[in-house]
């Protein structure tokens, strides 16, 4: 049972992300679209404020070469080519989470890790 509880929020959180996601995809574009591959990862992102935390998602963005297309109160998408990027922040829960959507496996897996690397500096 304690593993069950552990897990919970993680979920919780996730169906948060995926929220903001369907969010952004309604009111500003395909933020995840009918591509095959979609890889995330989690950052901690520690005492960041939420304003800190959109900043320097901006910032990993940019730095990894994915144009900013849409940004709001939880999150920043951009795009590179025909590959999309999204990081939803949460200063409550102290993490950001980096969705990444393409066509190809391995690009799409390398620019996930690019934007995370790049979200750390």
């Amino acid at each position: 049972m304690k593993h069950l509880k552990s897990i919970i929020p993680a979920i919780a959180f996730l169906m948060l992300a995926m929220t903001n996601v369907t969010y952004a995809h309604e009111s500003r574009g395909s933020v995840v679209d009918n591509s095959p591959y979609l890889f995330y990862a989690t950052k901690a992102t520690g005492r960041l404020s939420q304003k800190g935390c959109l900043n320097r998602a901006k910032k990993a963005m940019k730095r990894s070469k994915v144009r900013v297309i849409s940004s709001g109160r939880t999150f920043v998408v951009g795009t590179n080519g025909a590959y999309k990027g999204t990081i939803i922040c949460s200063s409550r829960k102290k993490q950001a989470i980096i969705l990444v959507s393409g066509s190809n496996r391995a690009k799409t897996a390398a620019l996930r890790t690019k934007i995370k690397k790049n979200f750390r500096r």
